[in-house]
């Protein structure tokens, strides 16, 4: 029974995004670094889908991305220096400079009015990009985002 157990967890071990669904694994140039995205879906509105620290594009459920994919073209994007991409200034990156890159990025690949969807540091990361550049996203749909607070009393007590 236990080895049973065993081989069905080794067996989900292995499992990621990319393998699961029929994701196009692309790398794009942007503000000095080389991000990598995942794309799937080829018709109906843009979405752009962003993860919070410390995860990756693999992070989103696959199920989640192939019921966005049914009828968007879906951007599971990597910030830089994040998996596939990569940085020469890791140490300036900000919720500001990842904001910067999420333009570029929507910019470079001529996305017409997508939408931002972002978790956790990714909801930041896509409010910031939304207040720099309003018109060039259609929704903003953030989930459990963390939310920037420039006053550090707000930080101690926040009610």
């Amino acid at each position: 029974m236990k080895h049973g157990l065993i081989l069905v967890l080794l067996s989900f071990a292995g499992v990621n995004l990319a393998n699961a669904l029929d994701l196009e694994s692309n790398q794009l140039r942007v503000n000095g670094h080389t991000l990598h995205y995942y794309q799937a879906g080829t018709k109906g509105t843009p979405l752009i889908l962003l993860t919070g620290y410390a995860t990756t594009s693999n992070f989103w459920n696959s199920d989640f991305v192939e019921c966005l994919a049914a009828s968007h073209r879906v951007y599971l994007m990597d910030y830089a220096g994040i998996n596939s991409s990569e940085s020469t200034n890791l140490h300036k990156l900000s919720i500001k400079s990842m904001a910067t890159d999420v333009n570029k990025f929507s910019q470079k690949l001529k996305l017409k009015q997508p939408a931002l969807i972002g978790w956790s540091m990714g909801g930041g990361v896509a409010l910031e990009a939304s207040f720099m550049a309003p018109k060039q996203y259609r929704q903003l749909y953030l989930i459990s985002p963390i939310v920037p607070v420039t006053n550090q009393q707000q930080l101690v007590f926040p009610f």
